[in-house]
């Protein structure tokens, strides 16, 4: 009885589609309007960039919808140098067209005009009045600001539990931050080093209650359900861990902000005192000996910002949603007023990620010298060494090490504790490869690299290139890309120099470089100096490496 009347129902309505009724002229200006709009970007788009190509901001007349160069080049790189097994060459092949797949549909967004005319509004409208944010960054409660892998971290399963390990073993090689800290840890053992492991709790972990209405202030610092476990674990085998819950529980309890509003990091004083507290506890534990009075002094400043997450949600110029925000910062300086510089063959060695870097990289935007390693070195009252660098706290500071001993730089002579300071998101998100120290310097092969001091101009062909991170999708602004070169001439073309390793900068200011348009096959000219020139001032930048590991790394500048 149903079925039969709602056949019966359906019979009418079904007659009136079927009658529906479009005049020719109706019919053909909603045709020409729908062909109008479909075709608006990519002959608006088309346009621009001939107008960007003519004015040489762009190195060809190919829109770039069509330039399918890339895919060509990379793709017969990949094919032809995967070895003479056709199943590894197909591997390699499916693999690379994923790669720059990826990198075309990135860069199809990051360079589209209409998105860049459109998207700063509209992310006003989403971030100001409907509290939306973006993919990366949530909008939290009172103006702040919340990374979304720390909102995932704070929120989600154990970083130890066999689900997420074996959820995390299908992105990275090696997920378990336990096994990779032992095998440091036995490492520097063998040399006499104490291994002290710094985890910096994230933004919601310390302030829950700017996100949500459920938690209250001055609860507990929220901690992922392993990071007990690993606590206890790491003690057992005589790791120090530094976990610093009291003291932003003190400085809350008081009333005291401990992150800033609208960035990833913590605040100035909480970088104080966690260096202050380390330097007790180092001292208390008899991992270092008394120092004499170093005559390290402070010198106040104001700094005044916009946060990197309040960046990443690409509003319009003047949006006044999320406003700067000041705050007083304490530089450290030496006692003949010079600003603080770590010193290489120091006891104490920090490896720290953009937790140590912030308020001492300028780049950062929270000003220089008043760091976390720079405030240890003023607490323990003796000079530190440091190697820090934004992201990737996991890894890249213990590849760093890695490559400077492998150059025959050996960071950890006379060395007797080493600080491990990262994110505690990258116990959960992190890849904790395991790194081996070398005992002896490697062989840089057949690589170029200038001699120290001297600026090279060479022309080559690029043999392979690192990934570039999309503008306003990392915390960070700045970022630097290698590139590998191979049949390196001087212009003149009388000279053979080989293979060359060079790094340039990929991203200034989240504005894509020049450089970025290098892909695969091309040949340019660039002129070089040797890394060692420049590391002081750019190992801190975040950056991406290539493949295999680079013993003679150069700093590229493209020619204008």
């Amino acid at each position: 009885m149903c079925a039969s009347l709602l056949s019966t129902s359906k019979e009418p309505a079904a007659a009136e589609v079927a009658r529906t009724i479009v005049s020719r002229p109706c019919a053909f200006a909603v045709t020409v309007v729908a062909a109008a709009l479909i075709l608006a970007v990519p002959v608006s788009q088309t346009i621009w960039e001939g107008r960007e190509y003519r004015a040489g901001r762009r190195d060809t007349a190919i829109p770039q919808a069509i330039d399918a160069r890339r895919f060509v080049a990379g793709s017969a790189a990949a094919w032809t140098g995967s070895g003479p097994s056709f199943t590894r060459r197909l591997s390699a092949l499916n693999r690379r067209l994923k790669t720059e797949i990826q990198r075309y549909e990135d860069d199809l967004e990051d360079r589209s005009i209409v998105s860049r005319f459109l998207l700063p509004p509209s992310q006003q409208i989403l971030s100001g009045l409907l509290g939306a944010g973006n993919e990366k960054v949530y909008c939290g409660r009172d103006g702040w600001l919340f990374y979304r892998q720390s909102i995932d971290y704070a929120m989600g399963p154990g970083f130890l539990s066999p689900r997420h390990r074996a959820r995390r073993a299908e992105e990275v090689a090696q997920p378990n931050p336990l096994k990779a800290l032992l095998h440091f840890h036995t490492q520097l053992r063998t040399r006499g080093i104490q291994l002290v492991v710094m985890p910096v709790p994230v933004k919601p972990a310390a302030h829950p209650e700017k996100f949500s209405r459920g938690f209250h202030p001055g609860g507990e610092i929220l901690h992922d359900p392993s990071f007990d476990e690993f606590h206890r674990e790491l003690e057992q085998a005589g790791i120090h861990v530094m976990v610093i819950d009291s003291l932003l529980n003190r400085m809350r309890h008081s009333g005291h902000e401990t992150y800033l509003r609208t960035d990833t990091h913590w605040r100035p004083e909480v970088v104080e005192e966690a260096a202050r507290t380390l330097a007790s506890y180092l001292r208390n534990r008899g991992v270092l000996p008394e120092s004499e009075e170093s005559g390290y002094t402070h010198a106040a400043a104001e700094i005044i910002n916009t946060g990197d997450l309040a960046a990443m949600l690409q509003l319009p110029a003047q949006h006044g949603v999320y406003p700067a925000q000041a705050v007083q910062i304490r530089r450290v300086m030496t006692p003949d007023g010079v600003p603080w510089q770590p010193v290489r063959d120091s006891q104490v060695l920090v490896l720290g990620d953009s937790y140590a870097n912030i308020y001492s990289l300028e780049a950062l935007g929270w000003g220089e010298t008043a760091g976390f390693a720079a405030q240890l070195s003023y607490y323990l009252r003796r000079p530190v060494d440091c190697i820090l660098r934004n992201d990737s706290g996991s890894f890249a500071t213990r590849e760093m090490l890695r490559d400077e001993m492998a150059r025959g730089h050996d960071r950890l002579a006379g060395k007797r504790v080493v600080v491990y300071q990262f994110s505690a998101r990258e116990l959960a998100f992190g890849d904790w490869k395991l790194i081996d120290l070398p005992l002896v310097p490697e062989a840089a092969g057949d690589l170029f690299c200038p001699p120290p001091g001297s600026l090279v101009t060479v022309t080559g062909t690029v043999e392979a290139v690192s990934d570039v991170p999309r503008p306003f999708s990392v915390p960070y602004r700045d970022h630097i890309f290698a590139v590998q070169l191979t049949g390196l001439q001087m212009p003149d073309g009388n000279e053979s120099l080989g293979r060359a390793a060079v790094y340039l900068w990929s991203m200034r200011d989240n504005a894509l470089t020049r450089a970025t348009r290098i892909r695969l096959g091309h040949t340019i000219t660039v002129r070089l100096r040797p890394w060692s020139d420049v590391s002081d001032t750019l190992d801190a930048v975040n950056r991406s490496e290539l493949d295999e590991l680079v013993l003679a790394p150069c700093w590229g500048e493209l020619p204008e």
